[in-house]
């Protein structure tokens, strides 16, 4: 069944170190704490502590983070960490010749249709990657 392929998949991790364990905890508790203070307590949201989570990890393992997500952006921005969203993601494969235009554009008519599309300025960020307009909605 496609939903026990789709667990099964999210229920692999990747292997760690139990030293690299410990780190990713002690910067978790770091920014979690960062969270609350910066984004929670002034503004009501930000990062979920999954989110946080992730972005911890990413520090520790010095990886990037593949997130639309503007409050893990900003949390990253803030940790020095890498980030590449959806779109930079679709670029790089455009470049390497995994997708095509057509592809891109089925991707972006998808997040239309379904209404899940990364961020208002995503236009903007569209036509400053892949130079032309973005498509438009059906």
């Amino acid at each position: 069944m496609v939903e026990t392929k789709y667990a099964e998949n999210r229920s692999r991790s990747i292997s760690l170190t139990l030293e690299q364990k410990a780190e990713i905890e002690a910067t978790y508790d770091f920014m979690w704490e960062h969270v609350q203070d910066a984004f929670l307590r002034p503004y009501g949201k930000g990062p979920s502590p999954i989110d946080t989570r992730i972005v911890a990890t990413a520090h520790v393992l010095g990886i990037a983070v593949l997130t639309d997500d503007r409050d893990m952006i900003e949390l990253a921005k803030e940790f020095d960490v890498k980030t590449i969203s959806s779109l930079g993601v679709m670029k790089l494969m455009l470049e390497a010749g995994h997708i095509d235009d057509e592809k891109v554009d089925q991707v972006v008519e998808q997040w239309m249709y379904e209404n899940d599309i990364p961020h208002r300025d995503w236009k903007k960020a569209f036509k400053r990657l892949f130079g032309r307009e973005a498509p438009v909605s059906f």
